[in-house]
């Protein structure tokens, strides 16, 4: 496993922070359509991959995983934030009578998710991914994808006075 010394960025084409553009804006549209050949051939590369240096963030909600995907997001090269992945990664039930590629359907899933990825500001990794809410399936579904990760950060933390908040949404016996 690397450590975060083993961690660099490189400072020579940064792309525009990750909370200053978002995948679904225009200005991001505009960005990926002005990509250079070499962006659209590494990301073309990656999404024909099936297995990629890649870090899992996880945790309940409201516990910090926004925060350390921001922080991380600088260190690599695509991210994927809360996507809710579950329904999509579910597929089919599995039916006697249904022929159905799983694998394949993951296959183009994976190359959907990577070509429309957030991008990140570095290179140190090649995907960060953040699912808050993981449920066992959807890891292995993951992994099916990637391979195993590298890091998987469980995140874990109260939000100054939330529960405080939260006790007085609820009435009190008495």
């Amino acid at each position: 496993m690397n450590d975060h010394r083993d961690i660099r960025c490189d400072d020579s084409t940064l792309p525009p922070a990750p909370d200053q553009i978002s995948a679904r804006s225009p200005l991001d549209r505009i960005r990926r359509a002005l990509a250079s050949r070499r962006q659209r051939a590494a990301w073309a590369s990656l999404a024909s991959r099936t297995r990629l240096r890649w870090w899992l963030i996880y945790g309940p909600v409201r516990s910090g995983t926004s925060l350390m995907t921001s922080i991380l997001a600088s260190r690599s090269r695509l991210f994927l934030s809360d996507w809710g992945l579950g329904p999509m990664l579910r597929l089919t039930h599995d039916l006697p009578y249904v022929r159905f590629d799983r694998e394949r359907a993951l296959r183009d899933i994976s190359r959907n998710l990577l070509e429309n990825a957030y991008q990140g500001q570095g290179q140190a990794l090649e995907l960060l991914c953040k699912e808050a809410t993981l449920e066992g399936w959807q890891y292995e579904a993951l992994t099916k994808m990637w391979g195993d990760p590298e890091r998987r950060i469980f995140c874990f933390r109260e939000p100054a006075s939330y529960m405080v908040r939260r006790c007085g949404s609820f009435p009190t016996r008495r």
